[in-house]
């Protein structure tokens, strides 16, 4: 048994990457996929799991009721396709499905998922790339803004 690791975003312990590695090593039998608490970035992670899983492979989204792990129910289709009721007890909750075999058109690679924006960081507007799932959307909340 072989373990790829992906983290998008680094830990101090753990390198982030944008997007998983692509090579015939990484196509996976098995994903584990924390809810990441918008529907924004569960899209994306979505997207990056099923490029790496082979038809037929199993994923796991395990997250919180709070913070909508039960409505990935409706995200999973076409890419995945659930293979049993979700379970866990008290908050917790974990989603089993199946990559769907020739299902949906993958977007991919993580530059698909950028979006332009300009953004004032208090000395004009600059261009700006954001992509799902950043603090604030990607742009300057209220409380950076009075901080600059």
């Amino acid at each position: 048994l072989e373990v790829l690791t992906w983290s998008r975003f680094a830990d101090g312990l753990t390198e982030g990457a944008a997007w998983p590695a692509e090579s015939e090593d990484s196509i996976c039998d098995i994903c584990f996929l924390r809810h990441p608490g918008s529907g924004d970035a569960l899209e994306m992670l979505l997207h990056a799991a099923a490029s790496r899983l082979r038809d037929g492979g199993r994923l796991w989204v395990f997250g919180h009721v709070q913070e909508g792990v039960l409505g990935a129910r409706t995200m999973l289709q076409p890419l995945f396709h659930m293979t049993r009721k979700p379970f866990g007890t008290g908050d917790g909750r974990i989603l089993e499905a199946v990559r769907s075999s020739g299902s949906g058109k993958l977007r991919q690679p993580f530059s698909k998922w950028l979006q332009k924006a300009k953004v004032d960081f208090g000395s004009g507007k600059v261009r700006w790339h954001t992509a799902p799932g950043l603090f604030a959307g990607g742009g300057v909340d209220i409380m950076t803004k009075l901080l600059l």
